[in-house]
């Protein structure tokens, strides 16, 4: 979803309190038919989730797009990517990222 995010498809709510309801306090595509009309937002999507050097956004419909877009939309967050400061929010970093410096230790 920060793909989407950066992109201006999804919108976060800004503030959720403790006793907002989970249906209130989630991410959500608004418009989604209307974005899609324009394939530059769908190839910045695909770019953000290193696709588009596999991916061309001519090979698709508006209704794929769609289709595509709402997939992406309904998901839910997935709380970490491994690029960027998500990563430690992603439960696999913990494991992976101290091995990975013990390696680097143990090469030197």
């Amino acid at each position: 979803l920060k793909s989407a995010w950066r992109v201006k498809v999804v919108e976060c709510p800004s503030y959720c309190s403790a006793d907002t309801a989970q249906e209130d306090c989630t991410c959500h595509c608004p418009n989604i038919d209307k974005i899609t009309d324009n394939k530059e937002v769908f190839q910045e999507l695909l770019l953000g989730l290193n696709l588009a050097t596999i991916i061309n956004v001519e090979d698709f419909d508006h209704e794929a797009i769609v289709k595509i877009m709402r997939m992406l939309c309904n998901t839910g967050t997935i709380p970490g990517d491994q690029l960027e400061a998500a990563s430690p929010v992603d439960p696999t970093f913990w494991p992976i990222h101290p091995t990975i410096d013990r390696l680097f230790q143990w090469k030197k």
